[in-house]
């Protein structure tokens, strides 16, 4: 069962309900697949609610791992960042010597 808003993070849950609404706008009746999946549903023996509360829940999954997907692209971009910031003023060696003989001459 998909769990409540209120379990997730911040940002994680507004990301979910963002993605919840792109997903539930193309599960309607005007959308052929999406009949066709309810009609499917029925086959096996689902009441139209039964199906309809089936898709829910696969759209609110769905939605959780858009979410994620944003995340870990937010993450990738501030890592890349971080490393391109640590790389620029990463500080140069005085001399160009071994790194044995800079540490020695510090202390």
């Amino acid at each position: 069962m998909a769990q409540p808003l209120a379990s997730h993070p911040p940002l994680m849950g507004r990301q979910l309900v963002i993605g919840t609404i792109t997903v539930a706008e193309q599960a309607n009746v005007y959308n052929p697949t999406f009949n066709q999946a309810v009609a499917q549903m029925g086959h096996l023996g689902l009441i139209e609610q039964q199906a309809h509360g089936l898709i829910n829940n696969m759209a609110t999954r769905q939605a959780a791992q858009l979410g994620l997907n944003d995340l870990f692209y937010i993450s990738a971009a501030i890592f890349v960042v971080l490393i391109t910031q640590i790389w620029i003023t990463r500080p140069e060696r005085a001399g160009g010597g071994d790194a044995g003989a800079a540490a020695s001459a510090a202390h």
